[in-house]
């Protein structure tokens, strides 16, 4: 049996408030507007939102329960929690009718959002051979969000997100290709009695699965009605590792991180089967479906997409887990009695951050929270230390 240094339970509960909301939220209040009187356009004063007078605060509920071990005098070191996070009351404007005009619609205590998760670290380090110092260090988080109350069977969209009761807050909302269309598929569908939108498929266009059964309104129709739920906007993995050495004045660490169940939609300008005059696209596209070319599973490229394989759908989804090597650093401390005695200690170094990038994702950094931002760039540092 391991020796324990330290072992320790822990068990924690607390509720915290949120107005955000802005002040006066529940007040009536008046803004200048101009109105009509006797055929001119005159100043005037007029409401701005319709408020609600109940609202309460948001509350967010905490509870969780911990573990902190330490054995073999401090070289192993454990940590180690389970929590539950429970917003209550969330604050959300609410969907009023057009026939309000341009008043705002009120704010409305119509959300709870639960996470659930886990979190745990541990380290090991040690020394053999009398002066080969290593350590080891590794964590690991999984969160699952989902909401629990929002507006019952009423959804809301936010480009090809989706956000519904008894789904992660807006996981992915998209149509689900079937195949890549030849004339004898479109033909024997359109005979069928399909109907097609945005328009009808051409050949080595994407046709999609018919998510509806027989018997269901829009039987026979692929069109938006058709998308499903599929892929997380948050990841649900989060992971790092840390490794150290040093031996006599030479020092070594390297940290990684990573995530995963994470996704993103990658169509843009230049990752797409649309060709414009003057642009640039992905050279995954010169694989596209041909005639030459009929077993690619790429879409047709065409300069008038017609949003037949733009439609939100779940080609353009990819899984963007990575892991990245975040930093590497590797110096040599100099000899006490080669600096003495006019200095005290003197180091050179190299550090290299974000310095490579595992992951299956085609975007240029599945990090940056966009599917074509600017990837976070690679430094490399050398340098020298002198203490006096």
């Amino acid at each position: 049996m391991p020796r324990l240094d330290n072992l320790k339970l822990r068990a924690s509960w607390g509720k915290l408030g949120n107005n955000a909301v802005g002040d006066y939220a529940t007040q009536l209040m008046y803004e200048r507007r101009t109105y009509v009187f006797d055929g001119n356009a005159v100043p005037g004063a007029g409401i701005s939102a319709i408020v609600n007078d109940v609202l309460t605060w948001e509350s967010t509920t905490m509870t969780n329960i911990g573990l902190d071990l330490s054995a073999f005098k401090g070289r192993l070191n454990l940590s180690a929690d389970v929590f539950d996070k429970l917003t209550d009351d969330i604050l959300i404007r609410a969907s009023i009718p057009g026939v309000f005009g341009r008043l705002e619609a009120p704010y409305t205590n119509a959300g709870k959002v639960r996470n659930r998760g886990l979190e745990a670290e541990v380290s090991w380090k040690g020394t053999v051979w009398n002066d080969f110092r290593y350590g080891v260090s590794a964590n690991y988080s999984f969160v699952r969000n989902k909401v629990l109350k929002y507006q019952g069977d009423v959804a809301s969209y936010s480009g090809q997100r989706i956000l519904l009761e008894g789904y992660g807050i807006y996981d992915y909302y998209v149509r689900e290709v079937d195949c890549i269309a030849t004339q004898e598929k479109i033909d024997r569908m359109l005979a069928d009695g399909y109907v097609f939108y945005p328009s009808t498929p051409q050949p080595g266009d994407f046709i999609y699965k018919d998510q509806q059964k027989e018997g269901e309104v829009g039987y026979k129709i692929i069109d938006d009605g058709d998308r499903v739920i599929k892929g997380h906007s948050y990841p649900s993995h989060f992971f790092g590792l840390t490794l150290n050495a040093g031996w006599k004045g030479i020092d070594f660490s390297m940290m990684f991180s990573g995530v995963a169940g994470i996704s993103q939609y990658l169509n843009s300008t230049w990752y797409t089967n649309v060709v414009r005059n003057g642009s640039v696209i992905n050279k995954k596209f010169l694989g596209a479906w041909s005639p030459d070319n009929p077993g690619s599973k790429i879409p047709a490229l065409t300069t008038n997409d017609g949003g037949r394989n733009t439609a939100n759908n779940d080609f353009w989804l990819q899984d963007a887990s990575y892991v990245k090597l975040r930093n590497l650093t590797l110096g040599y401390t100099f000899p006490e009695k080669w600096t003495s005695p006019f200095i005290s200690r003197a180091r050179i170094y190299f550090t290299g951050e974000n310095l490579l990038t595992f992951t299956r994702f085609e975007g240029l950094d599945p990090e940056n929270g966009s599917a074509s931002n600017y990837p976070n760039m690679s430094r490399y540092i050398f340098g020298v230390s002198i203490t006096f």
